[in-house]
């Protein structure tokens, strides 16, 4: 955290979301409080979790502080979460396309833009690049943190309209619930348009200098 390794020991116990008075085998929501199980059946990424927010004193801290604190956190980078208002719509695309290229870290979350293709408000997707293929079509990857993939908008991964040589281009489709989806650049500019947080990694191996 803040660059420096912390140790903290945690158990395998979860908290989980109940209601008083009602048998554990009949609330529906009797499922963890903050992360679940991978479609792999992994838990890794719920005990990580589970000893970030130890070290943040508990659930309630968690959930009270917003992107760009964890970014922090996390890389100890300098992080910010930047309002859809600060540009117009031309000047957002260029910037986070800028952004993209030199391998910033981004989330974001869609307005209600794109919910007729099944993406969720206020729920932040992961901004992974942007590509523009030889046939002159271009997408914007995303990822759903979740790992799973609801959208359901042009580009989803089963439409016909993908070609082998795009797949190809892309290095392929992944046929498993990974949460990364390309939608197109008119409608991701439309429906990405409420706040963005972004890392700036200036001194990582691997990452590209402003």
């Amino acid at each position: 955290m803040n660059s420096e390794w912390v140790g903290v020991n945690v158990d395998d116990r979860l908290p989980l979301w109940w209601e008083p008075g009602v048998a554990p085998r009949e609330i529906r929501l009797n499922r963890p409080v903050g992360a679940k199980r991978g479609n792999d059946n992994a838990w890794w990424w719920v005990i990580l979790e589970k000893a970030f927010v130890k070290a943040l004193l508990n659930y309630d801290k968690f959930g009270g502080y917003g992107s760009d604190y964890f970014h922090r956190r996390i890389t100890g980078m300098p992080a910010t979460s930047i309002s859809a208002k600060t540009w117009d719509q031309a000047t957002w695309t260029k910037n986070l396309r800028r952004f993209a290229e030199r391998k910033y870290p981004m989330n974001g979350s869609f307005n209600k833009e794109g919910l007729s293709s099944g993406v969720i408000t206020g729920h932040d997707y992961s901004l992974l690049g942007f590509h523009k293929f030889k046939n002159g079509e271009e997408l914007v990857k995303m990822r759903n943190p979740w790992g799973s993939d609801r959208y359901t908008g042009k580009w989803h991964d089963d439409d016909p309209n993908w070609t082998e040589e795009m797949k190809a281009e892309i290095g392929g489709l992944t046929e498993v619930r990974d949460g990364i989806f390309w939608m197109p650049l008119d409608l991701w500019s439309r429906a990405f348009r409420t706040h963005v947080t972004i890392t700036f990694w200036e001194e990582y191996e691997g990452y590209l200098k402003a």
